[in-house]
């Protein structure tokens, strides 16, 4: 909302990288605390619309919409796109890059993925994914997998 009612200055990035960093730490404790609600995960597939009378069914299930936020503050929306594409590299937020080479078209929007990394999200997410998977075989074992 703020970047359709104002026009967004260099002195509004600290507000809105702080906005992003809670955002990444909402998604980080959800995939901590989301393994102990895989039993209202399983009952939301006998009744999709239960999460409207069920707290832990509404945690259990806000998987996705915490996936598309976290999507646009990479840059997943036309919004996003053009914040990240106005600033470019004129503002970094984490200082240590694997590659350099599009830092200075894509610099702010690296920094905030780098953030995210840096914090173990990518890591997090890949663990909450192959929860129940058996690596060996390839296999998922019913009972433990998380339900997608």
């Amino acid at each position: 909302m703020l970047t359709l009612a104002t026009v967004i200055g260099v002195d509004d990035l600290p507000v809105i990288v702080d906005l992003m960093s809670q955002v990444f730490e909402l998604v980080l404790c959800w995939l901590q605390i989301v393994p102990s609600y895989r039993e209202s995960q399983r009952e939301t597939k006998s009744n999709s619309q239960l999460y409207c009378v069920d707290l832990a069914c509404a945690i259990a299930m806000c998987g996705n919409e915490l996936a598309d936020i976290l999507s646009k503050c990479f840059g997943g929306c036309r919004r996003a796109s053009a914040l990240f594409q106005k600033f470019g590299a004129n503002y970094l937020v984490e200082g240590q890059f694997a590659r350099t080479d599009q830092i200075k078209k894509a610099g702010f929007m690296c920094s905030l993925v780098n953030k995210f990394g840096n914090m173990e999200g990518f890591t997090k997410i890949l663990r909450y994914l192959s929860t129940g998977v058996n690596s060996a075989q390839m296999t998922c074992d019913e009972q433990t997998k998380m339900p997608l």
